[in-house]
């Protein structure tokens, strides 16, 4: 195999880490599905949003776009991601505190507590809101994605 196919396949198809090609797993998105009745937007803590996890998993990102007023360091919405089987287990969580009032603003979770999710064991996932003081009704708009 000559530079250039080594290359041009490099390219087609992923990475090359040394001398063997490492191929790079698309983002799948998992559905989040309306949960609890709850609609956005939300005036009370609850679980908005649950999404079935139908294989084994790496958690990538938690996105979304959030919209909140009044919101200060104060007053704020705590978005927690869970996987739960026969218990929860939470993964991660993010708050509106340190975001701008009154405007759509994008927030992210990166960070899981558990590297690899199990279908078998674990096979939902769900977000959960918390507030903390008295913010405003919570815009929220998730999309998870795992490898």
């Amino acid at each position: 195999m000559t530079d250039r196919t080594v290359l041009a396949t490099v390219k087609a198809h992923g990475r090359r880490v040394g001398q063997a090609e490492v191929a790079e797993r698309a983002m799948t998105l998992l559905p989040l599905n309306p949960h609890d009745g709850l609609v956005s937007p939300f005036a009370a803590n609850g679980n908005p949003f649950l999404a079935p996890i139908w294989r084994d998993c790496t958690p990538a990102r938690l996105a979304m776009s959030v919209y909140c007023t009044p919101n200060n360091g104060a007053n704020y919405w705590t978005i927690t991601l869970y996987i739960s089987g026969a218990f929860g287990l939470a993964q991660g969580s993010v708050s509106t505190s340190a975001l701008a009032a009154a405007q759509w603003q994008p927030l992210a979770l990166t960070t899981f507590v558990a590297a690899r999710w199990s279908a078998a064991s674990f096979p939902i996932a769900y977000i959960q809101i918390a507030k903390t003081g008295a913010p405003g009704n919570l815009y929220l708009s998730p999309a998870l994605y795992v490898l």
